[in-house]
């Protein structure tokens, strides 16, 4: 019997701890048995002690039966790598909500969520400022569901004590009581403790009430795969015209809700400074600077884009005429060149990685991407999201990045690779990056490039998108080695290519190729084309 247009099915997991083949083995039973479901959520702690698993998700060895799963954020410090600073994909179908806020999806169904834990200052605490905030954004709107990771303090006393794989972490919050009490939602689900139900009239959940509103069903649920057995999935459908929501219950036919509607997440409000030794900070990988072995001039050297000296110098001087991407001058091989817009055009790469390695450029000289006048950039971002389209649909990620130097015409490189390798793209940057002694940080995927940067400084930028959806931003504020970006490229988590094409000048392509590859990037880009 199919389930009411009305109503949803909805599964929810507690810490998964890294157990991800254990995981989806039991959500593809359950999902078999009682779904299909519309939503699965997954609250507590999502990874632990061990990667390995975790790679093979990334890799999509192996892969959620339930797409997309929905989880909460880091709760130690262990795990803040795995996130990024704001909502987004974070493995094929791995969905991170964010640190707080309200997910409204097409059925209307209102979920809150608050990652981390009850901890002013960290970078996976909450304060009492962060709730302040959820509360104030959903104070018009009736949620059905909160996810947190912490219990709310004092609940404990309704639950039988176990074994816990968490004993560390503090699992009850006054906060989180606090929050419960003013968003009045229908459930909520916490995870952490090995705890359950025991003498009541309902095992599976504690009613909570304010005088004169609707009781919340508080469920918590033990670590999926725990020794005791204890409870750790709740699956149960919801009816969205009504106040009250049904039990577990099984059925077949149900529309799919769209994962990607009007997710609307908060962003953290920043700790005080100096009140923690976890201060909560974008995540920031520091790697001593030493002395550079690559073709890279020393400061008061131009360097080319292509890693060969420019004859105009760091001085300032405004002549551009031998400049190689000013399509004014002879110097400039226009056979390369794909579309010109208003302000913008984009052209092969020379020595392209790949035979769809294009570069976006400014039609006038224009020496950074935090400089662009306004019209430019529009139209620079235009051209991105249209080049980001046409590798969706080849079912390929694509990677922007800048390497900056003062002076020295801009361009943005493309380079599109294996969809599944889009995740592998932040590790093998930062590999790359400790290899070579170069500090990159991390920053949020809705940053905009001005904001981190200030014009006129040597800088590099780079950014991912999977499924059009940028997955990840990084920036590095020092003059970086001309190679640095080809390096990453040639990496086996990134293109595979060999060492030896690090060097343009050794791709070897002839004219007539290249004049090749250019038409056929032509043809497959103008339906395209902004």
């Amino acid at each position: 019997m199919a389930v009411p247009q009305n109503e949803i099915k909805i599964l929810v997991a507690g810490d998964v701890l890294g157990r991800f083949k254990l995981l989806f083995e039991k959500i593809e039973k359950i999902n078999k048995d009682k779904g299909p479901f519309d939503f699965f959520f997954c609250v507590g702690s999502f990874f632990g002690p061990d990667d390995t698993e975790w790679q093979e998700v990334i890799s999509r060895d192996i892969t959620t039966p339930i797409k997309p799963t929905y989880v909460l954020g880091p709760n130690q410090t262990e795990h803040v790598k795995y996130f990024p600073m704001d909502t987004g994909l974070i493995a094929p179908d791995i969905m991170f909500l964010g640190d707080q806020g309200v997910m409204t999806a097409d059925s209307g169904l209102k979920i809150a969520y608050l990652s981390g834990i009850e901890q002013q200052g960290s970078y996976f605490g909450f304060s009492k400022e962060n709730v302040d905030e959820l509360i104030k954004s959903a104070s018009e709107v009736k949620i059905d569901i909160l996810l947190t990771s912490q219990w709310p303090e004092g609940i404990k006393i309704h639950a039988k004590d176990s074994k816990n794989e968490s004993s560390t972490i503090n699992f009850e919050s006054k906060l989180v009581g606090n929050l419960v009490k003013a968003l009045k939602p229908r459930y909520h689900f916490a995870g952490f403790k090995s705890l359950d139900y025991e003498n009541l009239p309902n095992k599976s959940f504690v009613p909570i009430q304010s005088p004169g509103s609707r009781p919340t069903k508080f469920i918590g649920l033990a670590p999926i795969g725990n020794e005791e057995q204890l409870k750790n999935f709740y699956a149960f459908k919801m009816k969205l015209s009504v106040q009250n929501a049904t039990d577990e219950g099984s059925s077949t036919g149900t529309k799919r809700v769209s994962p990607y509607q009007n997710i609307n997440p908060l962003k953290k409000l920043k700790p005080l400074i100096g009140t923690s030794p976890t201060e909560r900070k974008p995540v920031q990988y520091f790697f001593d600077m030493g002395p550079s072995t690559s073709t890279e001039k020393r400061p008061g050297s131009a360097v080319g884009e292509y890693g060969e000296p420019s004859k105009r110098q760091d001085s300032g001087d405004s002549d551009t005429s031998s400049c190689w991407f000013c399509l004014k001058n002879e110097q400039a091989e226009k056979h390369l060149v794909i579309n010109v817009g208003e302000n913008v055009y984009i052209a092969l790469a020379k020595g392209c990685l790949v035979t769809d390695h294009v570069i976006i450029v400014p039609i006038n000289h224009i020496t950074s991407l935090v400089s662009l006048p306004k019209l430019v950039e529009v139209e620079m971002d235009k051209y991105k999201r249209a080049l980001a389209n046409l590798f969706f649909d080849q079912e390929k990620a694509v990677i922007f990045f800048e390497r900056n130097v003062p002076n020295m015409h801009t361009s943005l490189q493309v380079v599109p690779i294996e969809n599944t390798r889009g995740y592998g793209v932040k590790s093998a940057l930062f590999q790359v990056a400790d290899e070579m002694k170069i500090e990159v940080d991390e920053i949020s995927r809705h940053s905009s490039l001005k904001e981190v940067i200030q014009p006129g400084k040597p800088y590099f930028y780079l950014e991912c998108r999977v499924d059009k959806i940028p997955i990840f931003k990084a920036v590095s504020k020092v003059r970086i080695p001309v190679q640095f970006a080809r390096t990453l490229m040639v990496q086996e988590e990134v293109l595979d290519l060999p060492r030896h094409i690090i060097d343009w000048r050794r791709c070897g392509y002839s004219i007539s190729e290249e004049v090749t590859w250019v038409e056929e990037f032509r043809k497959a880009f103008k339906k395209y084309a902004p």
